[in-house]
């Protein structure tokens, strides 16, 4: 306690500094406290020939051929530092080289109770096929709570870790991800609201704090019963499942198509009709 008090001290000196003239609201506390966040993700490195999975330093240069060692982050739930572990020294062994060298990525989605994992490799086909179910048995086998296991193919070797929009001349027949095993989806709960999204869905990365998020928003927005609310970029629908049933209508609006589709889902599963995506 006398920790949150100084942080919020500090908070507040810093901010009034800054002279904006509005009040700070107190910090709110997250009930896990540390190992909360639901999204990570490691970097593959190949250095003097072998493999490491590590953050990206702030150095531009040194970020392109050296990773930042994190064994575990304290931020992250320890099933995400078990992950990294696994795989880097899986990828270590000489025999597993060349597999090695397609990795670009290691993302993993969820808590300690149940988390998806993704393999971002710059090639993936019947040719190392093979290879990557060895990667999956070995990696399921020895983490618990694995829900399941995606391979997602970046040939570009983009600097972004994940996207769901492929080039325009693929687009209408490309699959952004190839699930390798188990199931597809991860689950939580907003009060009543129950939501399921895939791993390309964005989702809010501290579900601890989503119930006091939506009513935040709620109340800040002053909804009444004649409102239509549009809600800009709605993910697999949080916020706008959530206070469906204090409008007339919802709108929600999204690029990311696996998310609209998350969000349809989503409205059939809570019986929710007034909701449009």
């Amino acid at each position: 306690m006398a920790e949150l008090k100084h942080k919020q001290q500090a908070i507040v000196e810093f901010w009034d500094s800054m002279q904006t003239g509005i009040p700070i609201q107190p910090l709110m506390t997250s009930s896990p406290g540390r190992n909360y966040r639901t999204v990570s993700k490691r970097k593959a490195f190949l250095v003097n020939r072998s493999f490491h999975l590590g953050l990206i330093g702030v150095d531009e240069d040194r970020a392109k051929s050296f990773p930042l060692a994190v064994g575990q982050c304290v931020i992250e739930p320890r099933l995400h530092a078990e992950v990294y572990r696994t795989v880097q020294e899986y990828l270590q062994k000489k025999q597993n080289f060349s597999l090695a060298e397609e990795f670009n990525y290691v993302i993993v989605k969820g808590s300690d109770e149940e988390a998806i994992v993704i393999f971002n490799m710059s090639h993936f086909s019947s040719a190392n096929r093979k290879e990557v179910n060895n990667l999956s048995k070995h990696l399921s086998s020895r983490v618990k709570n694995i829900l399941g296991i995606f391979v997602f193919a970046d040939e570009e070797r983009s600097r972004f870790y994940l996207s769901d929009r492929p080039k325009k001349e693929d687009r209408a027949n490309t699959k952004p991800m190839t699930k390798i095993f188990g199931k597809e989806k991860l689950f939580h709960k907003v009060g009543d609201t129950k939501f399921l999204f895939s791993a390309l869905s964005f989702s809010q990365t501290n579900h601890s704090l989503l119930e006091s998020f939506t009513a935040t928003a709620r109340d800040f927005l002053s909804l009444s019963e004649r409102d239509t609310l549009f809600d800009l970029y709605c993910g697999y629908g949080l916020f706008s499942l959530s206070l469906a049933k204090h409008v007339k209508n919802l709108v929600g609006i999204e690029l990311s198509r696996s998310s609209i589709g998350d969000a349809v889902e989503n409205a059939k599963r809570n019986k929710i009709a007034n909701a449009k995506f």
